[in-house]
């Protein structure tokens, strides 16, 4: 999996990655590995680039980083997400191919 990172204030940070069996697929998850969102881009390229349309950097490869939050031990899928939070990210891709 490759991993990214978008910071906000206050230590506050989304997490996203793409797995290489599946590539086109970005998925959301917070710091615990709870998954809220997800992108199905047409191949790998494109996921990366959305990645970076949307402030995403890079942080599986930044051992500082690993060193002071790591990344998610598992990925979990929790309906709470999606039900309470909402798509955040797909939906801010449709409103801009529209």
């Amino acid at each position: 999996m490759t991993w990214y990172l978008k910071a906000y204030e206050n230590m506050q940070m989304h997490l996203a990655f793409i797995d290489e069996t599946e590539p086109q697929m970005i998925k959301f998850t917070n710091t615990n590995g709870q998954q809220f969102d997800e992108i199905n881009a047409e191949n790998k390229e494109q996921a990366v680039n959305i990645l970076r349309k949307l402030r995403f950097r890079r942080c599986d490869n930044d051992p500082k980083f690993l060193k002071l939050f790591g990344l998610p031990e598992e990925v979990v899928l929790d309906d709470w997400y999606y039900d309470h939070i909402g798509k955040i990210y797909s939906s801010k891709i449709g409103e801009q191919s529209q």
